[in-house]
């Protein structure tokens, strides 16, 4: 059972967070820290990336409304260094979504108009899935649910765990394929990509119904 408090300061600067939105904090073992303002959550989560270059989906949503208010207020603070460098992250971040945007829709082509979508519209359950241990635990999921597939591709070896996951229409022979959420670095994701549409073009992703592959 979660007993936590709501909390009633930022951890970090100290604001109060009453009427405010804030995000609950954890640390890596899932103990509970306490809640961040949204300021001092965005800061947090760009200094994170800066360490380790790792993308994360709630990262990438707010990267993305930084940039999008900074364009439409015209916000572009030339004369301060510190501003500039924020920019240029959040701009290569930016850029390594396009990337990987990129390859998803060459996925979408090599993969799932070339198969896949066949293999889930025919699926007596909501899941698709291959898994290949071994080739590095290698997996693709796939999970449908009003009229939406939702794939994520993982790899869970070498000590850490890498995914990305995009959204398609179920039924549609358009391109509608696009990013719904990472957990990787940008080489990580392509890696991921390319060795789908590798294993599939050679025949060795044998995708088949798995009614354990869920939303949660």
């Amino acid at each position: 059972m979660n007993t936590q408090s709501e909390p009633t300061n930022c951890q970090t600067c100290n604001t109060s967070l009453q009427d405010k939105s804030y995000r609950y904090v954890y640390n890596e073992d899932t103990d509970y820290r306490g809640g961040l303002c949204l300021a001092c959550d965005s800061k947090e989560m760009l200094e994170k990336y800066r360490k380790d270059g790792q993308l994360e989906t709630h990262l990438v949503l707010d990267n993305s409304q930084k940039l999008f208010y900074a364009d439409f207020k015209k916000n572009w603070y030339f004369e301060k260094t510190d501003y500039l460098e924020e920019m240029r992250d959040r701009i290569a971040i930016q850029l390594s979504v396009d990337k990987i945007t990129k390859k998803i829709k060459e996925f979408e082509e090599k993969v799932w108009f070339r198969g896949l979508q066949e293999i889930v519209m025919r699926s007596e359950v909501s899941g698709v899935s291959a898994k290949l241990k071994s080739h590095s635990n290698f997996y693709v999921l796939t999970f449908s649910s009003a009229a939406r597939t939702m794939i994520t591709i993982g790899d869970e070896s070498g000590g850490r765990s890498s995914t990305i996951t995009a959204l398609t229409e179920e039924k549609s022979s358009f391109s509608r394929m696009g990013f719904q959420g990472i957990d990787a670095r940008e080489g990580d994701a392509i890696y991921l990509l390319d060795t789908a549409i590798l294993l599939h073009k050679k025949g060795k992703l044998p995708f088949k119904e798995d009614s354990k592959v869920s939303m949660f």
